[in-house]
């Protein structure tokens, strides 16, 4: 092999192989696609002028050369580690305005609720909640972190999915026998849904699979205008279960009910920058806090 000079990215990525156990895993923990993890092994390996794997009984096993350069990785993790966490210490009170981008359920619900753990740990920090249903661009700053129902695709992103979300249909607690006999029956049930410009979202695409009879009562581009009227006896609304029950909405039984995650992403140069981290640090904190719920623990 043709020798070419290390990069530090590249023995990273083979430190996230072998804690992952395989490229598809330490894709995802480091937010990058199975390709490029797949090229960067070959780049440590060109580097170093010979293989990192060898084939086993057991599978693909560390080369002599490939555990010198798991221990180098390791080394420099840990150093780079120490060293940000000195820097973060050094400044010991963040300031700064962070731009944070989401939903209108993680925006005027989730968030806010947790906003004063943030300020506790960091009063200097000024956050700005932008609720936008566009994907408002991180790479081209038009916010600096971002919570999506979907993984983002933009090149140099660090991305982490936060929290799987169950849907399910809901409605009115006065409302749901008579929904749940509907729906059972298969008659028409009142629907309020996301209007056409929105047909490709998962929740449109389900409702017009497995509820065409269903009649819209009210179309919107908002999903708390769906969750506001569906609560107010409108009619049935396919919405997070965490909301739904936030909101004391009966959950009817939901054949095949999609799932969405939420992925948390930011600018990989965001990556050591204190006041990024510690706003991103705070966001995984909360999901994790408001895990069960969102994941829906009980069911529908």
């Amino acid at each position: 092999m043709q020798k070419r000079s290390l990069e530090w990215d590249h023995l990273q990525t083979l430190a996230a192989v072998v804690r992952a156990g395989n490229k598809s895993a330490a894709a995802r923990e480091l937010g990058l696609t199975h390709a490029t993890v797949g090229r960067r092994l070959r780049d440590l390996e060109a580097a170093l002028g010979t293989a990192l794997f060898a084939r086993s009984e057991a599978g693909l096993e560390l080369t002599a050369t490939g555990r010198q350069a798991l221990a180098a990785a390791t080394a420099m993790e840990g150093a780079a580690g120490a060293l940000a966490r000195q820097l973060q210490a050094g400044d010991g009170e963040l300031r700064g305005r962070v731009r944070v981008t989401c939903t209108e359920g993680f925006g005027t619900d989730l968030l806010p609720r947790h906003l004063p753990a943030l300020h506790a740990s960091h009063p200097g920090l000024e956050l700005e909640i932008l609720i936008d249903s566009r994907t408002l661009s991180l790479t081209r700053r038009r916010a600096d972190l971002a919570i999506r129902l979907a993984r983002p695709q933009e090149e140099a992103l660090v991305t982490r999915r936060l929290a799987e979300l169950p849907y399910a249909l809901c409605c009115a607690p006065a409302l749901a026998d008579a929904a749940a006999r509907a729906l059972a029956a298969g008659a028409p049930l009142p629907l309020c849904r996301f209007e056409a410009s929105l047909g490709e979202l998962p929740e449109s695409r389900w409702l017009d699979e497995h509820l065409p009879q269903g009649r819209p009562v009210l179309l919107s581009n908002n999903a708390l205008t769906l969750l506001q009227a569906c609560a107010a006896g409108a009619g049935v609304a396919l919405l997070p279960v965490y909301l739904a029950r936030r909101h004391g909405l009966a959950l009817l039984e939901t054949p095949a009910a999609p799932r969405r995650s939420a992925w948390l992403a930011y600018p990989e140069e965001y990556r050591e920058v204190p006041r990024f981290r510690a706003v991103a640090d705070w966001l995984i904190a909360t999901f994790a806090a408001e895990r069960a719920a969102l994941a829906g623990a009980a069911g529908p």
